[in-house]
């Protein structure tokens, strides 16, 4: 059993999760999605000018966040970790998922962070995971489905090789 876990304002993230999810479920490997986001979310308009999130995700701040329930690390034999990279941070309802439940995760974990620029990320997003107990088996940077379908599938793979399918 495999957890997924992401937030997403714009839908880039929803539809690499999406995409992971089908490839996932295609290969026989069950998946429960989780969507966290804020108890009061962003606005739309102007998003990288809004001075909340701007606030939130260059201060660290631990924010409430849902779309959590259900979610019991010990049911998961993987964990997977998407977020969109914020002024060069995991957007905060990652971050407070990630502090909420550091040390409590022990199964490996796969993140990916989504991100415009072409700036590995990840590797900042594995230190943070690493720093809160979690065990990061593989960190990748994605900016597209289509420019970065490799790195997608190769993780993908590293996923399916840590969980057996239920049919």
């Amino acid at each position: 059993m495999l957890a997924l876990v992401y937030y997403s304002k714009t839908g880039k993230t929803k539809e690499l999760v999406d995409f992971i999810s089908r490839r996932l479920r295609d290969l026989g490997v069950s998946t429960d999605v989780f969507m966290v986001k804020p108890i009061r979310d962003y606005h739309d308009k102007l998003l990288h000018l809004n001075p909340r999130i701007l606030h939130e995700s260059l201060s660290g701040k631990v924010i409430s966040i849902v779309g959590d329930k259900g979610f019991e690390p010990s049911r998961y034999g993987v964990v997977v970790i998407a977020t969109p990279i914020w002024w060069g941070a995991a957007a905060p309802p990652i971050y407070s998922f990630i502090v909420k439940y550091a040390n409590a995760v022990e199964s490996p974990v796969y993140c990916v962070a989504t991100a415009d620029l072409r700036v590995d990320y990840a590797v900042k997003l594995r230190e943070i995971l690493e720093s809160h107990g979690f065990r990061v088996r593989e960190c990748i940077t994605v900016r597209s489905l289509k420019e970065d379908a490799d790195r997608i599938n190769l993780l993908v793979n590293g996923i399916t090789s840590e969980v057996k399918p239920t049919h």
